[in-house]
């Protein structure tokens, strides 16, 4: 079967495909028109104020970027599915709104499902009949693994066996609640062939190589709009000759740490809204709509001017907020090392093929944000033993397929490994914990 992964991320979404004689992935040019990149499509969702519509994706973003009425404007429903809200996932968003978080969840992700297929369709040929389709989310804890997973597995049967049916990105209400009555009535579970963790996917797609007949060790930080998911690694390279492949084998349990970008949207927002004072509220309202946008600038030019206010990205790192998120993702970088004390000290005490450095590899939207990079880098200590660490940077190869930087398409291309090469999480215990809470 070719493996169709579908990264659905807190603030777009993206996929990749393998086909079954290649022994690549290809990102898949699934947003053309989109204001993020034509790899993503905004996991946004807009109804007017009138109730009569509603939008997905690109449609939605555009809708809610404008300054008409509306009853919802969503840019983070993945926040939705997250283990604090998702007992209310069956619940409406507002009181006014005609569908429930999960019915609204479907539509979007049976949007991408549909996108991403045609993309496959019209770039490699493919057969829906031969697709494996499979769909990414956080690590969870073990008391929410199983209600969570099963609003996932509902989720995810609706939008892959919706594909092909009238879902468009601008519907009319009536026209969504019957494409909705006719797509739920199927019953039944997809099987997927692994399950695609993120921050597991974007290890296998972005771990370095080394040389042969050798092991190393990697951390992997994917720095999403929801969660930072965590990853600690070693990775064996059997020589030249082997038939046996490269094994990825996890050191410890993989983390999702929820509160990231949107901690620094929410952090932002609220130095504003103290400098612009109390008549400010009309153009908060447009920053809150265009907050990613603004965010990003801040980052890469080092402050921000709006409405005669301008806030430095210092200012910005030094709240409250964003300190509790670096104070958060330094603890739980620290326990993970500290929980893999024992096999590294192990390894740097063996002659051959032994362990005595550790890469540090970014991905995902936040991969540049500097002031994660300088906490995570600081951390590499083991005892009485001092690993040397360095950040190995993530290229995006010439010829790349969109224009989504590789960083981004981690996870999705990573989560179109053949099953046979997925490593073994079964016997890990996740550990999840806000950014915010002490450990």
């Amino acid at each position: 079967m070719d493996a169709l992964c579908i990264d659905f991320g807190t603030s777009s979404i993206r996929a990749a495909i393998r086909r079954q004689k290649d022994s690549v992935s290809h990102p898949l040019p699934i947003a053309p028109g989109s204001q993020i990149d034509n790899a993503s499509i905004p996991s946004a969702i807009f109804i007017p104020i009138a109730g009569d519509k509603i939008f997905f994706g690109v449609k939605a973003l555009e809708a809610g970027l404008t300054a008409q009425p509306r009853l919802l404007f969503e840019s983070s429903p993945k926040s939705w599915l997250s283990p604090t809200n998702i007992s209310q996932v069956h619940k409406s968003e507002v009181s006014r709104a005609p569908f429930s978080r999960f019915q609204l969840i479907a539509g979007l992700l049976a949007v991408a499902v549909q996108d991403s297929v045609v993309a496959a369709k019209h770039i490699f040929k493919v057969k829906t009949n031969t697709l494996s389709f499979r769909i990414s989310h956080p690590v969870w804890s073990t008391s929410d693994r199983q209600r969570i997973a099963s609003i996932y597995d509902q989720l995810s049967h609706i939008a892959f066996s919706a594909n092909g049916t009238a879902i468009t990105h601008e519907m009319s209400t009536d026209q969504f609640m019957h494409w909705y009555k006719k797509v739920s009535q199927t019953s039944g579970k997809l099987t997927f062939d692994v399950d695609v963790e993120e921050p597991v996917a974007a290890a296998l797609e972005l771990l370095p190589d080394p040389s042969p007949n050798n092991r190393s060790a990697t951390l992997v930080v994917d720095v999403g709009a929801g969660t930072i998911d965590l990853g600690l690694f070693v990775s064996v390279l059997p020589d030249d000759y082997s038939k046996v492949t490269r094994k990825l084998i996890p050191m410890t349990p993989a983390r999702s740490l929820f509160g990231a970008g949107d901690e620094i949207d929410d952090a932002l927002i609220k130095l504003v809204t103290k400098r612009l004072g109390q008549n400010g509220s009309v153009d908060l309202l447009v920053l809150k709509n265009d907050i990613r946008r603004s965010k990003e600038t801040l980052f890469e030019t080092g402050s921000l001017v709006f409405r005669n206010v301008q806030i430095s990205r210092e200012e910005l790192v030094r709240t409250d907020k964003l300190q509790k998120m670096a104070a958060g993702l330094k603890a739980a970088i620290k326990e993970m090392l500290e929980d893999a004390a024992s096999q590294f000290k192990t390894q740097l005490q063996t002659s051959n093929h032994g362990i005595s450095h550790l890469d540090v590899v970014f991905a995902g939207g936040g991969a540049n944000l500097q002031f994660l990079r300088k906490i995570v880098g600081s951390v590499v200590a083991m005892g009485d033993t001092q690993l040397t660490s360095s950040q190995t940077e993530v290229t995006t190869p010439r010829g790349f397929e969109v224009d989504a930087s590789r960083a981004r398409m981690a996870v999705a291309l990573g989560g179109t490994t053949p099953a046979a090469d997925w490593p073994s999480t079964e016997m890990q215990q996740p550990k999840i914990r806000s950014l915010s809470t002490p450990l």
